[in-house]
């Protein structure tokens, strides 16, 4: 695998960019309760829990799901009052859950969860990420039901992207940027990275997460940032960039390349192909 700094540099840039002149609000403003302010722990607190839904949902239809259930049930996305109503009508309880999530072991974590945020945390997730150190923050989250490593880190680049949490750790450059497969398609398409053949996914995406860490952290750029500014690029523009460079494209020259896949939820093998319009 071969990793073009320069060329990474200027991509980062590029993106950055654009970033830095529009409101953040407009890269995640679907994840915004109508008529709920942006830094409330209400507002932090529903996106903790969507979040602990996302694994294998589609992204855009669980948070209209869920801000359709918030509109007329928000009691079940406040901690406190679940475990209440938890301790008063479990079965109650759950079968207004159910309109929103029907796993249990979804459901049981939604109970768990929020008996942990209020216990340990006053009902504020926020506070989960109120630490001396990124480590902690990633210890913290991830000590709850469903939340693993990349579910965490998704959850706090909302927090950080939206105001929800200050990311002033000196050792949040210590550990891989997030990184998922929409980004990595980015990186490929612009030629960052490269490789001959077909490879398998997992350890490419190791290896692709340390180099762009490192890269990051050289041009001083926040990785949670870089990060939801990409996926918002990728998932608005290039995702619809297929026979024709699309109008909107950042680039001066459209990607001449792309990365393909049978199936990236398995991480299965991966290989560089020609994009169609130059094929």
């Amino acid at each position: 695998m071969d990793f073009d700094s320069n060329r990474g540099e200027e991509l980062v840039r590029i993106v950055m960019d654009a970033y830095s002149s529009r409101d953040p609000k407009e890269y995640l403003g679907n994840l915004l309760l109508p008529g709920v302010e942006t830094n409330s722990r209400e507002q932090a607190n529903f996106l903790f829990f969507v979040a602990m839904l996302s694994p294998f949902n589609n992204s855009n239809t669980l948070v209209k799901r869920a801000k359709r259930i918030y509109s007329k049930h928000s009691e079940i996305f406040d901690p406190d009052s679940v475990v209440e109503a938890i301790e008063k009508d479990r079965s109650l309880f759950i079968a207004t859950l159910r309109d929103l999530e029907n796993r249990e072991d979804y459901i049981e974590a939604w109970c768990n969860n929020s008996r942990r945020l209020k216990e340990k945390y006053s009902s504020d997730a926020r506070k989960i990420f109120e630490t001396s150190s990124y480590k902690q923050a990633m210890d913290n989250i991830t000590s709850f039901d469903r939340f693993g490593e990349k579910t965490g880190s998704m959850l706090l680049g909302w927090y950080i992207t939206l105001g929800l949490v200050e990311d002033n750790w000196d050792d949040i450059y210590n550990y891989p940027t997030p990184l998922d497969t929409q980004v990595m398609k980015l990186l490929v398409g612009r030629e960052v990275v490269s490789f001959e053949g077909e490879v398998d996914y997992e350890p490419l995406f190791k290896r692709v997460r340390q180099e762009f860490s490192s890269l990051l952290h050289e041009l001083g750029v926040n990785p949670y940032l870089f990060h939801d500014a990409a996926w918002d690029y990728v998932t608005g523009v290039c995702r619809y960039c297929e026979r024709a460079q699309h109008p909107e494209c950042l680039f001066g020259e459209p990607c001449r390349v792309e990365l393909v896949t049978s199936d990236t939820k398995r991480r299965g093998k991966v290989r560089i192909t020609k994009k169609e319009f130059f094929t």
